[in-house]
């Protein structure tokens, strides 16, 4: 039996010199289950892509359009698994990635109450 593989090693610099990006939470900081999270990372000039980390672990890169600054990143249905600290950076040029943002902490609680509204009936 002839068995063959293939293993690719990827490396990325940390370039101190290049600004560090900004992450945004939206909605909110306390999400309740069920609901779409964007988190918005944003750079101070056009960029090749953007990387999500939760926990200092990679999830995510997101190859942006040229002469962009920013990308968002969207997790539907979140239960509290999601749970935990956020975290981006970009690449300008590879293998050349910038340090991570700040870090912004996400919590899942219980599901959603709904708005009841009570109405006149005649």
């Amino acid at each position: 039996m002839n068995v063959s593989f293939f293993l690719a090693v990827f490396l990325l610099f940390t370039d101190l010199g290049l600004p560090r990006p900004t992450i945004y939470l939206i909605p909110r900081k306390i999400i309740h289950k069920g609901i779409t999270v964007n988190f918005s990372c944003v750079a101070m000039s056009p960029i090749q892509g953007f990387y999500l980390y939760k926990d200092g672990h990679k999830l995510k890169d997101l190859p942006v359009e040229l002469h962009k600054t920013n990308a968002t990143f969207s997790i539907p249905n979140v239960n509290c698994s999601h749970g935990g600290k956020y975290s981006c950076s970009y690449t300008l040029s590879y293998p050349f990635m910038s340090e991570s943002s700040n870090e912004v902490e996400l919590f899942v609680v219980g599901m959603q109450i709904p708005h009841l509204r009570l109405a006149n009936f005649v």
